[in-house]
């Protein structure tokens, strides 16, 4: 098939009410040791964990037994559990700002003991600590800890509510189950908006002003679309796009911006002998543009040739 390469995860890691179909149940440590097992024999590229309902204590064990496995992880993390704790155990890397940003509050811990899950965002972000972040940046850094902000869905899902999206030049390539799954999102805005909560806004706003400190402090940050099925008009490959635009707004520069795609990308999966750079030895995955997209990062739109595994395909495909 002409098309990208998939890194894929597999199934979800999730607690025993997950919240997506087909993943794995995990209520102990067995069912880790066992979940763990079946992703290696089908080769899986790295372990995704989800956050429906996974215990703290789990979220923490699967970390620890894929550090010993040797095992790329990501993924969510439970409101319940500590980020920099996660992290000293070897996490990889995390999706989302959520609990980035928890990790950045002197309020994160009492909100904690509350069990208020996503429902403390809006105190955790208006009480943001700069020294706590700055800290915990360079703690990333260290450890080499991936971070994908994902601004770009955020930025479409905060404004669901009163935006219309029914004349989207891309609507019409997506399925109609899809598109089914997108009226959850729209009314779950629109009854966010009903109730005055301003949580999704803060978060989209927090985040992009955290953008710049963090690239700046050395964190690789990866750029990822979170696409798919109930993810509201977020399109496969546009979003992409999206998200480096929205990392430029940022703050990044446009040549930061790609870096977080075309150099971040290959370095998560261990692939910098293979991708990252243009020279002799290295796969020729390469888009050939008329203008510079250093000088201006919409100059990704002006594509003249897709060079895939070294063949030239025509102009336009």
């Amino acid at each position: 098939m002409i098309g990208p390469y998939i890194f894929t995860s597999g199934p979800k890691l999730d607690g025993p009410k997950p919240a997506w179909e087909g993943s794995i149940k995990i209520v102990n440590l067995n069912d880790i040791e066992m979940a763990l097992d079946s992703l290696e024999s089908i080769n899986v590229d790295y372990v995704k964990i989800y956050d429906g309902s996974l215990a703290k204590e789990n979220f923490y064990a699967i970390i620890e037994a894929t550090e010993k496995r040797s095992m790329k992880v990501t993924g969510h993390m439970p409101m319940s559990a500590d980020f920099q704790k996660a992290v000293s155990l070897g996490m990889d890397g995390s999706e989302h700002m959520y609990c980035i940003m928890k990790a950045c509050s002197p309020k994160a811990d009492s909100l904690t003991e509350l069990g208020l899950g996503y429902g403390m965002m809006e105190t955790i972000t208006d009480s943001y600590d700069e020294q706590m972040a700055n800290e915990l940046f360079a703690e990333l850094d260290q450890k080499e800890v991936y971070i994908t902000p994902t601004l770009y869905i955020g930025k479409v899902l905060s404004g669901l509510a009163d935006e219309d999206h029914s004349s989207d030049s891309l609507l019409n390539q997506i399925g109609e189950g899809i598109q089914k799954t997108y009226e959850g999102r729209i009314k779950s805005a629109k009854r966010a908006k009903s109730s005055g909560s301003q949580m999704r806004e803060k978060v989209s706003s927090l985040a992009k002003n955290m953008i710049s400190p963090m690239f700046d402090a050395g964190v690789p940050i990866l750029a990822g679309s979170d696409c798919g099925p109930f993810n509201s008009f977020v399109y496969p490959g546009e979003a992409l796009w999206g998200e480096l635009f929205s990392l430029v707004d940022a703050g990044l520069t446009p040549a930061e911006a790609l870096q977080t795609s075309l150099i971040h990308g290959p370095a998560f999966m261990d692939l910098q002998k293979e991708y990252g750079s243009v020279e002799k030895g290295k796969v020729a995955d390469l888009l050939i543009l008329d203008k510079n997209p250093l000088e201006d990062l919409q100059n990704m739109r002006s594509l003249d040739r897709v060079i895939l595994k070294g063949d030239f395909t025509d102009k336009g495909n």
